[in-house]
């Protein structure tokens, strides 16, 4: 894809729908790859801080937003949070990476199963050996 689409498409929610398309709809992995990827690419353009205090307000929003719903206290903080930390690492890594470049990151991430669970584990952890 065109960079500067790209770019432009992230302000639409473009993160969500690619992962959506990828990995397909409420998927583990497509939780993963949004928020390693919204992670890496934020702190590209942000900054490392910046982009840790979006993904804890997210998460606290979301948060918020379960208990207004009466569906308890609870949005995946601990597989999300984890997932964003990853992704600050990428992007701290690769400070001039392009989306494309960061995308790819990304899906190598997911495809090895480096990615954390509900459970607040690896995926490749908690596969059998």
């Amino acid at each position: 894809m065109n960079e500067k689409k790209a770019q432009k498409k992230i302000t639409d929610r473009y993160i969500v729908q690619l992962a959506n398309e990828l990995y397909g709809k409420n998927t583990i992995q497509a939780d993963a790859c949004r928020h390693i990827l919204a992670a890496a690419y934020f702190t590209t353009k942000l900054g490392a801080s910046i982009a840790m205090i979006g993904g804890y307000l997210v998460e606290i929003l979301g948060s918020i937003k379960m208990m207004i719903q009466f569906k308890g206290f609870s949005s995946g903080w601990k597989m999300d949070i984890r997932n964003n930390d990853i992704g600050i690492e990428i992007g701290k890594k690769n400070k001039k990476a392009s989306f494309n470049e960061l995308l790819e990151l990304t899906r190598n991430i997911i495809a090895k199963g480096r990615y954390f669970m509900p459970s607040g584990r690896l995926y490749s952890d908690e596969q059998p050996s």
